[in-house]
């Protein structure tokens, strides 16, 4: 049974978008299984197409050591922003984790290009460089 300030937040629909903050706040803080509560809370009650809250919950399936449960929660997230990088370098981490590093290398290229596509139209260049360190690190 939650707490009461829990059963507050998740009863009031004004509330609720909280969860997601909650979820990342429990993230940061490598409570990954409270973090995952929460996030699964906030995609359940608030917004399921929420691709970065996806994300987030992949990567506490991969830090908890659960990669076919972090690379189907990636996968989720690419289906929703196909267009994403996010999605794509935590499917990446996945594949390395059970042991698919060709597959790692193919997801982490698709990456690069969408950032670099990216990154060619804004003035953003800092993923770009964290996703060209992971593929030449591989």
């Amino acid at each position: 049974m939650a707490d009461p300030f829990t059963r507050a937040i998740e009863g009031d629909p004004l509330l609720r978008p909280v969860l997601k903050d909650w979820g990342l706040a429990y993230f940061h803080r490598a409570n990954y299984a409270d973090s995952l509560v929460k996030l699964k809370a906030y995609l359940d009650n608030v917004d399921a197409n929420d691709d970065a809250c996806q994300v987030a919950a992949g990567w506490c399936h991969l830090r908890m050591g659960e990669p076919q449960r972090a690379w189907d929660t990636f996968s989720d997230a690419m289906a929703l922003k196909p267009q994403s990088a996010g999605p794509l370098v935590g499917m990446a981490a996945s594949a390395m984790a059970l042991g698919r590093p060709d597959e790692a290398r193919g997801l982490l290229g698709r990456a690069l290009a969408l950032v670099v596509s990216w990154a060619l139209t804004s003035s953003c260049t800092l993923s770009c460089s964290a996703v060209l360190w992971m593929v030449t690190t591989l």
